[in-house]
């Protein structure tokens, strides 16, 4: 491909983006989509740093859950994406989700989403938290890792915890907690 151009790539069957690919188009102004039936994956080669390019295991779902599963009590439903463990990719990624899909299968609204990682029963907002709702109806938000992704209408109601070990000696255990916002 020449500086400019984008290239799409049916990921339905073949589930590896091979690593070669990324060298090549490393520090480049090209741009690779690859595209399953409700889940792109949008990389450009200015966002790509050779030291990271490995090969990278595209299969991921996609599912809407009660907004409690993950902390979200304010929320009815969210989507929650589920990605294999890559770690840290070679790159930013502009993830996609199709929204029609969850608007006819899941009953999903149209709403301002707010996308968040959940690791080790952890929610940690993505450092740009707003999903943007593109012209072709499909969610948009940036990552540069793989963990599992929730996009919902609220904010998490799961804080951080913190545990505090006692003197040594104590015959007693006292938990404290305070609510979370």
């Amino acid at each position: 491909l020449n500086e400019g151009e984008t290239a799409v790539i049916d990921c339905r069957y073949t589930k590896i983006a091979p690593k070669a690919l990324f060298e090549a188009i490393a520090g480049k102004d090209i741009t690779v989509v690859f595209m399953n039936v409700n889940v792109q994956w949008v990389f450009n080669g200015k966002n790509i740093k050779l030291s990271r390019c490995k090969d990278i295991n595209l299969k991921s779902s996609l599912k809407v859950v009660d907004g409690e599963t993950y902390g979200f009590g304010n929320d009815e439903k969210v989507a929650v994406m589920l990605f294999q463990d890559n770690g840290l990719l070679p790159g930013e990624v502009d993830m996609r989700i199709n929204y029609a899909y969850l608007a006819a299968k899941y009953k999903f609204k149209q709403e301002n989403m707010k996308v968040s990682y959940y690791k080790s029963n952890k929610i940690s907002p993505v450092e740009d938290n707003d999903v943007d709702l593109a012209e072709d109806y499909y969610y948009e938000y940036d990552i540069d890792h793989n963990s599992t992704f929730v996009l919902s209408k609220n904010k998490s109601a799961l804080g951080t915890t913190a545990l505090r070990g006692g003197a040594a000696g104590m015959s007693k255990i006292s938990i404290k907690w305070t609510k979370c916002d």
